[in-house]
């Protein structure tokens, strides 16, 4: 089997941030096949990370879904946090990557609703 995404169907800013990130940092994904499921579900039903050549982000409660946490997070987030910790980045990557995680975490929480003026930063 080639390495798979899954992903949830009618993917949001999160879910496809964080189908990007597993295929331009982490090796074995940059050409993978994305599958899409019903949201919280699972590649063939399956316990999500059992298997090393199928990643689950943004949902099926594995290591890059943040559903089952009770803090702020994201699938992206938890990506990001993962590459930076075991790979050996540039400062300026390492800055880009943390600012786009907080961007889509931000997002993926509705967070933009709350600013003052739609023009604001995060």
């Amino acid at each position: 089997m080639a390495a798979l995404i899954v992903t949830h169907q009618r993917p949001d800013l999160d879910a496809c941030t964080a189908v990007w990130l597993v295929r331009t940092f982490i090796e074995g994904f940059a050409t993978a096949d994305i599958v899409y499921v019903p949201a919280g579900g699972t590649y063939e039903n399956k316990i999500a990370d059992t298997d090393p050549r199928i990643i689950h982000v943004d949902t099926g409660l594995g290591k890059f879904d943040h559903h089952q946490l009770s803090e702020r997070s994201s699938a992206a987030e938890r990506i990001v946090a993962q590459v930076i910790k075991t790979q050996r980045l540039g400062e300026n990557t390492i800055a880009a990557l943390e600012r786009l995680a907080e961007v889509v975490t931000a997002v993926d929480n509705f967070e933009e609703a709350l600013l003052p003026q739609a023009s604001d930063d995060f």
